[in-house]
């Protein structure tokens, strides 16, 4: 019988290869959708407010919310992130577009959850909130909802992550009520080959009883952006 090696290893090559072209395939599609949702979102005057409905994360939801992710956030979560999301639906919110009949595009999400033994209790922390249609009060509105779901729930303060170069998403927070409470050197040090330097953060702190008045909301959130917190 003859070797078999040389076979094995052009057929790794055509599986690797495949893969590759997969990848590729699969990015080129989220660019276009991307690029399409782009320009209905332009079309709108700017500030209108998207015609979306918020719904809790559900099974078939998952996989359009990971590719939201991959797309937009320099960060990839397992699996295990989105096990832990449906396990407790209530912190979780995606927005959906409906912009034909019978179609539908995810253009944002919002994923918490509960304080670990070692936080401090009955706090909401905020792991990921983003959009793909800035400008349009997306942001505003996934984080929003969950807040009041949470304060519902007992739940009066919150906690998030901020890139420190992220100043839209800072003035976001800042409009929502949260304050800075640290800043945490090197804290998304994982992800140093997907985003520019400085990769520190700013942790801030939004506590239900101590919102401050419609006079007091900081700089002005021009722009729905991401948000990255390790859990």
């Amino acid at each position: 019988f003859g070797s078999s090696g040389p076979s094995i290893q052009a057929n790794r090559r055509c599986t690797q290869n495949w893969v590759v072209c997969a990848m590729v395939g699969c990015q080129q599609r989220q660019r276009k959708r991307a690029e399409k949702l782009r320009l209905a979102a332009a079309a709108l005057p700017e500030g209108t407010p998207l015609p979306i409905h918020l719904s809790r994360l559900s099974k078939d939801l998952v996989s359009a919310v990971a590719r939201l992710h991959e797309a937009h956030l320099p960060v990839r979560y397992g699996q295990e992130f989105y096990d832990n999301a449906l396990g407790s639906p209530h912190m979780t919110r995606v927005a959906v577009w409906h912009r034909e009949p019978g179609t539908f595009d995810v253009v944002g999400a919002v994923i918490c959850r509960d304080s670990h033994l070692d936080e401090e209790a009955n706090c909401l922390h905020v792991q990921t909130l983003m959009t793909s249609v800035p400008r349009h009060g997306v942001g505003a509105r996934l984080l929003s909802a969950v807040l009041a779901e949470a304060e519902s729930r007992g739940m009066r303060k919150s906690r998030l992550h901020v890139h420190v170069l992220n100043e839209p998403a800072i003035a976001l927070y800042w409009s929502l009520g949260y304050r800075v409470e640290a800043e945490r050197p090197g804290y998304y040090a994982l992800s140093a080959s997907l985003m520019r330097p400085p990769l520190d953060a700013l942790r801030m702190c939004r506590d239900a009883d101590a919102v401050p008045s419609s006079q007091d909301h900081g700089p002005n959130p021009e722009e729905d952006t991401s948000s990255l917190s390790r859990s």
